[in-house]
C-alpha cells in the first residue's frame, strides 16, 4: 500500500514553462483586446458629447439669429426707442440687427476659412486669427438676448450681445477649443462667484470656443436697387475630436431675407 501510494505521488508535476508562457500570452491577449474596446467605446462617447455639445451650441445661434430678425421685422411699424429705454412698445430689436448686418462681407469677397479643414488651430486661429477676422465673424450671447437687455435699460451694451472679431480686444473671445465647440460664460462681473449661498447669474461671455457666425450678402439686390436682398449667415464650428487626428467640424447656413431691400 506504501508503495502504491509512493508511486502515485511521484507521478504528480507542476505546468511546465511553455503551458505557463501560453497562459500568460491568452492573458495578455485577452487583456489587451479588452483595453482597446473599452478605449474605443470611451473615445465613441466622448466623439458623441462633442458633437452634441456643437449641435446644441450651432442650433442656439441658429435660432437667436432668427428671433432677432422676426423680432425686428415685427417691429418696424413701431417708433424708435430712446435712448432712455422706457418706451413700452418700440423697435427694440432695430439696433442688434443693423450691429448684425454690419458684419456681413459681400458675397463675391473670397473666404478665408473653408471647412472642413485639416486643422483647426493652424487654418482659423494662426497668424493673430486674421482669418476670423478678414471673415467678420462674431458670435451671438444669447443668454443676454431679451428686450430689456437691448434697449439698454438694463446697461447692457449691445457688444456684450454681439461679440464681432474686428472689435479690437473682442478678438481673444474667439479660442481654440480644448473640448468641443462651445460658448464659455461667467458672472455678469467677470468674476466667479464661488458662495454656495449666492446665486451668481453666468451672463458674460469670456470665450466662443471653435464656433462662429460668418454673414454674407446676396448679389441680388432689392426692389430699392441698393439693399442686399437677403443675408446668408453661417454658423461654423471646428474642433479636435477625441481619439483622431482629424478635427470635426458642423456648419449650417440660415438664410434671412432683407425686409428694407423690399
Amino acid at each position: 500500500m506504501r508503495a502504491l501510494k509512493r508511486e502515485k505521488t511521484c507521478v504528480k508535476r507542476g505546468d511546465t514553462l511553455v503551458e505557463v508562457m501560453v497562459a500568460m500570452a491568452i492573458l495578455a491577449v485577452v487583456t489587451i483586446v479588452t483595453v482597446t474596446m473599452m478605449n474605443q467605446g470611451l473615445n465613441v462617447s466622448e466623439r458623441s458629447l462633442e458633437l452634441t455639445t456643437a449641435r446644441n451650441e450651432l442650433n442656439a445661434q441658429a435660432e437667436a439669429l432668427r428671433f432677432i430678425h422676426s423680432s425686428y421685422v415685427s417691429e418696424l411699424n413701431l417708433p424708435k426707442c430712446n435712448s432712455a429705454g422706457n418706451d413700452v412698445r418700440c423697435q427694440a430689436f432695430a439696433d442688434i440687427w443693423e450691429k448684425i448686418v454690419e458684419q456681413t462681407i459681400p458675397a463675391n469677397q473670397e473666404r478665408k476659412i473653408n471647412l472642413p479643414t485639416t486643422n483647426c488651430e493652424r487654418d482659423i486661429y494662426d497668424d493673430g486669427k486674421k482669418a476670423l477676422i478678414d471673415d467678420h465673424a462674431f458670435i451671438i450671447n444669447t443668454r443676454l438676448l431679451q428686450a430689456s437687455n437691448i434697449r439698454g435699460s438694463s446697461g447692457v451694451n449691445l457688444s456684450s450681445i454681439v461679440t464681432a472679431s474686428g472689435s479690437g480686444s473682442n478678438l481673444s473671445v474667439f479660442q481654440m477649443p480644448d473640448l468641443s465647440a462651445r460658448l464659455l460664460y461667467t458672472g455678469s462681473t467677470g468674476v466667479e462667484d464661488t458662495a454656495l449661498h449666492e446665486l451668481t447669474e453666468y451672463t458674460k461671455l469670456i470665450a466662443a470656443q471653435g464656433i462662429w457666425v460668418v454673414g454674407i450678402k446676396s448679389q441680388e439686390l432689392g426692389a430699392n436697387g441698393s439693399d442686399p436682398m437677403y443675408y446668408d449667415f453661417h454658423i461654423e464650428t471646428c474642433w479636435n475630436n477625441a481619439g483622431s487626428n482629424t478635427p470635426s467640424s458642423l456648419d449650417a447656413v440660415i438664410r434671412l431675407y432683407n425686409p428694407a431691400a423690399r
